[in-house]
């Protein structure tokens, strides 16, 4: 239906999109977990496990911020477009700038989040434990 096509909706489904990434990487780290870690062996607990688990813990930053600023940039677009009365309509290239925009700005604040967490050495014997 054309009336579900413009750029709005773009930024919308975006918008749904973003908190299912972080989501998606939990769950399959939970069926790691489930179905990998009957035993505790130094096959199954290495830098693997440590990397997805930072991977999984710097993800949820960006993908929360850029959901919310894409409600930002979308009440922008709309106040924008009702207040010229018709005159200035979005285009689908400015919802896809903007939104790529919103998701680099996301992602470059929260570098710092990714630069302070460290893989550390541990003994197997203090992992097992946990």
């Amino acid at each position: 239906r054309k009336e579900l096509r413009n750029p709005f909706n773009v930024i919308l489904a975006l918008m749904c999109l973003d908190p299912v990434v972080p989501l998606i990487i939990r769950i399959s780290m939970g069926y790691r977990n489930l179905w990998m870690m009957t035993e505790c062996s130094k096959d199954m607990v290495n830098y693997s496990l440590a990397l997805f688990t930072i991977i999984e813990f710097c993800s949820w930053a960006p993908f929360r911020a850029t959901y919310t600023w894409l409600a930002v940039v979308l009440t922008v677009m709309r106040f924008r477009a009702l207040r010229s009365k018709g005159k200035w309509q979005a285009s689908y290239a400015f919802a896809i700038v903007s939104s790529s925009a919103v998701a680099l700005l996301a992602v470059a604040s929260s570098v710092p989040m990714f630069s302070i967490n460290v893989i550390g050495e541990a003994s197997l014997g203090a992992v097992c434990e946990r």
